[in-house]
Formats: structure tokens, C-alpha cells, sequence
């Protein structure tokens, strides 16, 4: 064996340095080629094996809010022992109310069939009627369009006036304006706080008025939903047969106003994620009510502790416990991870959610994940299907990350930002002597972000935007 052969047989085989001493001391007493011998080798290696937990772990982290909704319904049918606590919602009332008087909801289950196809969404039906009214202010008519934005499915709001005001950062006197005059679109009824709001939406709109019918909806809505009209006539000092009108009226009118609009193309939005400015800050918390909270059912946990129950029975119940208690922990890992991820990304945009996307700081996967000191594809699988409420709107998370490519006045510019500028400049060009893409290329030198005349073609054609000559050509025709 001659030296090439040796070192070709080291590299093939990638041998340790103690083999390596011995091939060249063989070569240097000029000892024969050794013989090739076949045999098993037993070799230890790391190897990262996912149990069934861990995977889980792993789906829940990834999984968007109505998603999560959904597994932990069927973790619920698979599992005793779970038992899910749903957030309080506006609409726990009118469930209530309904269960009581099932003619009740009869409108509101006229569901249409075209709605079950994807007809006409409820937020498509009020933001045409909010463009068909001339003369708004484009503070409120942003302001309305966001409230139209957080409408449920049943047309309710599920933002109480604070927060709205909180997270649009306008003074509530303003915000109550446009709260009001979307409250006065069709179908009557929308943009309720509670059941009870939206029906005196509907009953202050009738005509003639029913004024004994609000004020049972206003202080009896209760007694009215367990049939005590006497006990309504005595506290109202009113005829139990006026009651009794009353009550019809009441029950001719629809208590999810929304529902019967179609579902649209995409999936109602739930924020996992809310972003407020309090104190000159952005802050980020978890929406508590988008997920349900899970607890253990007592009754199966007293058959550990009754002799009665059988070897079998038991360890049935303390593996379903085990199960029960990892999807709990998943789902808290969840939260955690994904308000500490937010949190980062809030504190780098600032100037992203106080000025707009123009503004936005390159900011990827790896620099998250270093920050946080997670791995990358944790980052990715936390973000994945995550939404914000902020004071720009709903907005998904990944919105917030940007790649860096450019310097600007000394730091890093992202790519969505210097689109944004190139198409701020060529809305401000003079239409009759458009700019080249070689002088926005200069223009942007001159604002200190260094970009070649073909990015910025490149940028542009990506923007939608036509050539300098075809805007010409345009003007002109």
C-alpha cells in the first residue's frame, strides 16, 4: 500500500488519529498491504427519538386558536377525565335564554343554504354600507372598519369600549362615534355588547315603538326566559297579558343577527395575541378567552379513593389522569412560548406599530430564536397560524418578521421597507415625468439605503407598479 493509497483509505474511511499513527508506521517499516477482513462493528450513536408526548407537544405549539379549539374538543371525546371550561362570552346569555325558549331562536336558526356555500360574509355586507356613506373622516371610517373587523359570527362585539380605545388609541369620544354608527347598519341588531344590547337595538327600531317590551328586555329578560310573566307584571306594574305581548314581540326578534350571513372563503380570525399601547409602550398579552381551560373531573378522581373500584379501573383512570396532565402542561408551554416570542418581535417593530409597515426592522427566525434561546424550528412552529389584535388591526404574527438586505443612515433596512418607499416615491413622482427606476435607485441612495437599479425593478414589478415609460404612456392617454 503506497502513501496516496493510504491517505485515500483515511479519507474514505474517516479513521481516528490512533489508525492513522499505525498506517504510517506500517508504511514506514515498509510492511506488506494489510488484508482486508470482513466482521461486525458495534458503534454508539445519539439519535433524538419523538414519543407520543413530545409530538403532541409539538402539534399543540403549531396549532392556531380555532384549531386548538378543535383538538381539545376531541381530546375531551377521547378522554373522561377532561373536563373544558369555555371562557365567558357575550353570548352565554343568550344560549341560556334560548335553551329556555327554543321558539325563541327560530330566526336565528333560518340559517340560508347559499350562507353554508360561502355567500356573502356579515363583514362584507357592513363594509358596503360603510363605502356607500359620503363624507367621513378617514379616522372614523378606519375606526368603523376595524370595529366591523372584530365582530363575532353572531354580530356581537366582543371588545368592550375600553379596550377598543385602548387598542385603536384614540379618544373614547371618538371611538364611540364610530361604534355608533356602525350599530346602526343592517341587519339590526349588530355590533351588540350582550344579547340584551342587541335586542333594544331591535325594538328601539320598530315601529310603533314597544316600550313595555324594552323594559322587560332591559330589567326581566331572566324572569322572562323562565315564563314567570306574573312575577314580570307585578315588578313592571303592568297587565300579565301586556306581558304576554310583550314576551311574543320579544321572540320574533333575532338574537344572533350575523348568522345568517355566510361563512366566506376564509375562517373567522381568533387573536391569540393582544398588543396595547399603555404608557408610551407596546404591550403584549395572551388572549385568555380564545382557549379553554381544562380541568380534571372530580367525580372520576373519587374512584381512585373508593375500594370499590377495580385494579383495572384505576390504572385506567391514573393513565387517562397522566394524559389529561401533559395536555394541560402542553397547553401552558403554548401560551408561554408564544407570549414570550411575541413580546420580542413587539419590542423590535416598534416603530412598525406606531408608524407602518414602511418601518419595519429586519427581524428572522434565527434572530428570534436566539433571543429567546429556543430553536429555530420552535420559532417557526410558534408563529405558524398566529394572529394579533394591535392597534393596526388583526395581523398575523409572521407579518412582523423581515429579512435584512439594505443599510440605511448606518443600520439595516428590510426589503418590505424599502418597497414601501419606492412606492411612496412614485406616488409623489410628477405623473407627466415619471421616475426611472436608475433615479429612484439614486433617490434612495441620496435617503442612505444603497439598492442597484435592477432591485429596484425587480421590487417594483413586485409592488404591481408598471415601468416609468407605461405610467407615461398612461398619463398621456
Amino acid at each position: 500500500m503506497n502513501y496516496r493509497q493510504i491517505l485515500m483509505y483515511i479519507y474514505v474511511n474517516k479513521y481516528n488519529m490512533n489508525t492513522i499513527r499505525f498506517l504510517t508506521q506500517r508504511r514506514n517499516e515498509r510492511m506488506i498491504p494489510m488484508a482486508v477482513q470482513l466482521g461486525s462493528l458495534q458503534v454508539q450513536t445519539t439519535k433524538q427519538v419523538f414519543n407520543q408526548e413530545m409530538r403532541q407537544g409539538l402539534l399543540i405549539l403549531q396549532l392556531s386558536a380555532a384549531e386548538l379549539n378543535q383538538y381539545i374538543q376531541e381530546q375531551m371525546m377521547d378522554n373522561p377525565i377532561l373536563e373544558v371550561s369555555p371562557a365567558v362570552r357575550e353570548e352565554s346569555c343568550a344560549v341560556s335564554y334560548e335553551s329556555a325558549h327554543g321558539d325563541f331562536a327560530r330566526n336565528g336558526d333560518m340559517t340560508s343554504n347559499w350562507a353554508e356555500d360561502g355567500g356573502e360574509t356579515l363583514e362584507q355586507h357592513l363594509l358596503s354600507q360603510l363605502n356607500c356613506i359620503a363624507g367621513l373622516s378617514s379616522k372614523l371610517r378606519r375606526m368603523a372598519r376595524y370595529i366591523i373587523g372584530c365582530l363575532n359570527e353572531n354580530g356581537y362585539l366582543k371588545l368592550s369600549l375600553e379596550e377598543l380605545t385602548s387598542l385603536l388609541n384614540q379618544p373614547m369620544s371618538e371611538v364611540r362615534k364610530a361604534w355608533a354608527l356602525v350599530r346602526t347598519f343592517e341587519p339590526t341588531g349588530v355590533a351588540a355588547a350582550d344579547l340584551r344590547d342587541c335586542l333594544l337595538l331591535q325594538l328601539v327600531s320598530l315601529d310603533p315603538l314597544r316600550p313595555l317590551a324594552e323594559k322587560v328586555v332591559e330589567y326581566a329578560l331572566e324572569l322572562l326566559a323562565l315564563g314567570q310573566y306574573e312575577r314580570i307584571a307585578e315588578l313592571l306594574e303592568a297587565a300579565v297579558a301586556e306581558v304576554k305581548e310583550a314576551g311574543t314581540t320579544i321572540r320574533e326578534l333575532n338574537p344572533r343577527p350575523g348568522a345568517s350571513f355566510g361563512k366566506g372563503n376564509t375562517p373567522f380570525l381568533t387573536p391569540d395575541i393582544w398588543v396595547r399601547r399603555i404608557d408610551g409602550r407596546y404591550e403584549a398579552t395572551l388572549d385568555e378567552t380564545s382557549i379553554p381551560r381544562v380541568a380534571f373531573n372530580e367525580r372520576y378522581l373519587d374512584l381512585l379513593n373508593d375500594s370499590r373500584t377495580t385494579d383495572a379501573d384505576c390504572g385506567y383512570i391514573r393513565s387517562r389522569i397522566r394524559s389529561a396532565q401533559w395536555l394541560r402542561r402542553c397547553l401552558q408551554e403554548r401560551g408561554s412560548t408564544l407570549l414570550a416570542v411575541t413580546r420580542i418581535m413587539v419590542d423590535w417593530q416598534t416603530d412598525y406599530l406606531d408608524r407602518g409597515p414602511g418601518y419595519l426592522k429586519p427581524l428572522t427566525l434565527k434572530d428570534i430564536a436566539g433571543m429567546a434561546g429556543l430553536h429555530e424550528s420552535t420559532v417557526s412552529r410558534t408563529l405558524s397560524g398566529k394572529y394579533a389584535s394591535t392597534p393596526r388591526g388583526i395581523v398575523e404574527l409572521k407579518s412582523f418578521l423581515c429579512s435584512s438586505s439594505f443599510a440605511t443612515a448606518g443600520a439595516a433596512a428590510s426589503s418590505e421597507s424599502v418597497k414601501y418607499r419606492i412606492k411612496s416615491l412614485i406616488e409623489s413622482e410628477n405623473s407627466r415625468e415619471p421616475y426611472s427606476d436608475r433615479q429612484l435607485s439614486k433617490l434612495l441612495l441620496e435617503a442612505g439605503i444603497g439598492i442597484a437599479r435592477r432591485t429596484v425593478a425587480k421590487y417594483r414589478e413586485q409592488l404591481g407598479i408598471a415601468s416609468a415609460q407605461r405610467r407615461a404612456d398612461k398619463q398621456m392617454g
